[in-house]
């Protein structure tokens, strides 16, 4: 068993004292007691200032390690924002070179068409003009039999 030895009106939570009954105590027990309990409140106090320093310099790391994470995330968004930039102006690009290819095959299949029907209209002139020379040949022969009957010519 233990008793207190401090007045109670003066009593502090954090200043009792517990001394055993079977002992008087003299007043140097009692400040050298008080003085040991301050030097280890002293100690614990700055061993938790310490811990609390370190773990405000961990803090710190782990800020300092996050901003990092974060403008590295940032560049890699900025990058990815570009590359996208760049496929999406590549794409277009693309697109035009397609739209323009498409406009060139329309317009060379236009004048292959152009040139099938002048072939279609040359055939049909040479056509002609062999029939013409068919029939001329033939007034030809006619014209030839007919002076031969009245005997301009001789055969």
């Amino acid at each position: 068993l233990y008793r207190i030895k401090t007045p109670l009106y003066n009593i502090k939570p954090h200043c009792i004292i517990l001394i055993p009954l079977h002992r008087t105590v003299s007043y140097s027990d009692f400040t050298t007691s008080l003085y040991y309990t301050s030097l280890y409140h002293i100690e614990t106090s700055l061993y938790h200032i310490e811990t609390s320093l370190y773990h405000i310099e961990t803090s710190l790391y782990h800020i300092k390690t996050s901003l990092y994470h974060d403008e590295t995330l940032l560049y890699h968004i900025e990058t990815s924002m570009h590359n996208i930039e760049t496929l999406l102006y590549h794409i277009k690009t693309s697109l035009y070179h397609d739209e323009t290819s498409l406009y060139h095959d329309e317009t060379s299949l236009y004048h292959i068409e152009t040139l099938l029907y002048h072939i279609k209209t040359s055939l049909y002139h040479i056509e002609t003009s062999l029939y013409h020379i068919e029939t001329s040949l033939a007034w030809s022969r006619l014209a030839r039999v007919e002076l031969e009957l009245d005997g301009w010519i001789s055969g």
